[in-house]
């Protein structure tokens, strides 16, 4: 049994709030959706929990009720978001950044490994742990996830002309293009997520149109058409290389996940950071 205590966040799929655990008096993480909603996503969201469960950076699904009017999916209650980070601070250090892109890149192939793309891959689902896991990027939010594997496990068939799921100035080119996401689009969208981390913006941020449409069509416009190394002005090349690699993967492919993590520890190490995990809000 869980007691309600306090709203926490929404979104559109409906509310969070921090709960507690009558029998252990621990707090956890409540989501809330209508059954009324007209795109339900925690149904899809705790099929995925329940693929993942024990895996290190996601949190563990503790219960899931289906009632006459709400649908609630109790979790375990994580710390901050990257995305509340940023906005506290503007932008990250190169270190920072660098030990985020580890734990980040981990995460996506456990979640690929596991035979789905998440396809919303943006700050607010990278969440830091806490207590004795506040150094555990977690990632959440699993409700636009999609399996990219058939029965069979061959992969599921190349398909064009569909809307753009998940957050628009993190979307890939393709997703953009109406191309069915993939590993491939879930990589790009981290790329350019640790270039707003570094520099604190994004080139298509801010963007005004008459309406949604014609927005995404200008943010795919000038992700097509600035060049990486303008977009990556005063970055290291590591970030011009990783959206290089990612922009050319094919639909099909798996990415060479190791080898992207041993290229940015290498920067790492070159500029002679330490992995201590102390990142700037510790």
């Amino acid at each position: 049994m869980y007691r309600f205590v306090q709203r926490i966040g929404n979104g559109a799929f409906g509310e969070i709030y921090l709960g507690v655990d009558l029998k252990t008096n621990e707090e956890v993480a409540i989501k809330v959706e209508s059954v009324e909603t007209t795109e339900p996503q925690l149904r899809n969201e705790a099929k995925v929990y329940s693929v993942l469960k024990g895996a290190v950076g996601f949190p563990s699904m503790r219960w899931i009720g289906i009632g006459s009017r709400y649908t609630a999916l109790v979790l375990d209650l994580l710390g901050r978001s990257l995305d509340r980070q940023l906005c506290a601070r503007g932008r990250f250090s190169l270190k920072t950044v660098l030990m985020l892109a580890d734990q980040m890149l981990l995460r996506l192939e456990q979640l690929h490994c596991a035979g789905f793309v998440h396809r919303d891959i943006k700050p607010g689902n990278f969440v830091m742990g806490r207590g004795q896991e506040s150094h555990v990027v977690h990632l959440i939010d699993f409700g636009l996830s999609c399996g990219y594997r058939c029965a069979d496990y061959q992969h599921i068939p190349y398909i064009e002309g569909q809307p753009l799921v998940g957050t628009a100035c993190y979307s890939s080119i393709c997703t953009h293009l109406g191309i069915q996401q993939s590993r491939r689009d879930d990589l790009e969208a981290l790329g350019y997520m640790l270039i707003s981390f570094l520099t604190g913006s994004l080139p298509w941020l801010g963007i005004r149109a008459e309406s949604k449409l014609e927005k995404h069509q200008i943010m795919a416009e000038r992700k097509i058409r600035i060049p990486l190394d303008k977009l990556c002005k005063g970055l290291p090349e590591e970030f011009i290389l990783y959206l290089t690699y990612t922009r050319a993967l094919r639909y099909r492919d798996r990415p060479d996940y190791e080898n992207i993590r041993k290229m940015f520890r290498s920067l790492f190490h070159r500029k002679g950071y330490q992995m201590d995990m102390v990142f700037d809000w510790s």
